[in-house]
């Protein structure tokens, strides 16, 4: 929890407008057996997450930032869809590209081209620490991107790593 309250902080100085959260399977897992349930805890879920923002201090990035939540990963896939979203998903896969300054922006053509991208709506995804994100939001993506790293660790935490791929994308327009 403590990771996604950093992220929707670094999401509103950055100035990213929506954040969407799909719930994670584990907490699916242990409701499924509660399914008329389901609705109401996600709720108290979501209002507990508001309540953490405000005690930690980032209750403004709640005022600022439309936060929208998702039962599943189909239906946040189908919602980025009918809203026009392209998906880039952070994956340490072959087939992932490095987010470098010039991979979003080709020199040859760059006013237009910029001009394009500024206008393309963008979701990037974040997966948990542990299991990354799951094989249908990966099999949805459009791109798969990665920041690239130097040391012999493999891979950030969710704040950290979500404040350099925003910085990143940002500073390639």
């Amino acid at each position: 929890l403590r990771n996604r309250l950093t992220l929707l902080r670094t999401c509103d100085c950055l100035g990213v407008q929506h954040v969407w959260f799909v719930q994670p399977a584990s907490e699916r897992v242990m409701m499924q057996a509660q399914r008329d349930k389901e609705k109401q805890e996600w709720d108290d879920y979501m209002d507990k997450m508001r309540q953490s923002l405000t005690a930690a201090g980032a209750n403004d990035s709640v005022e600022w930032i439309s936060i929208r939540s998702f039962e599943s990963t189909a239906k946040c896939i189908e919602a980025l869809r009918q809203e026009d979203f392209e998906i880039w998903a952070t994956d340490l896969s072959q087939d992932a590209v490095p987010l470098e300054l010039h991979s979003r922006v080709q020199h040859s053509a760059a006013a237009q081209a910029a001009a394009n991208d500024r206008d393309r709506r963008l979701a990037v995804v974040f997966g948990q620490e542990h299991s990354g994100i799951t094989k249908e939001m990966l099999d949805a993506a459009d791109k798969k991107v990665y920041f690239p790293i130097f040391g012999f660790t493999e891979s950030l935490n969710l704040s950290i790593a979500g404040a350099l791929v925003l910085q990143r994308i940002f500073d390639m327009d």
